[in-house]
């Protein structure tokens, strides 16, 4: 499957999973607080 495949398959989800997607996506760009926290060795 290339690029195009993929998005024109992600583009073609009902409008739940594609923000599903669009969740992870973005998540997996930047880490959240807790995980840079984590990561440094600080706890909450």
């Amino acid at each position: 499957m290339d690029t195009n495949e993929f998005i024109s398959m992600a583009e073609s989800l009902p409008m739940d999973l594609k923000t599903n997607l669009i969740d992870r996506l973005l998540n997996s760009l930047q880490p959240s607080r807790s995980e840079i926290d984590a990561f440094m060795g600080k706890r909450s």
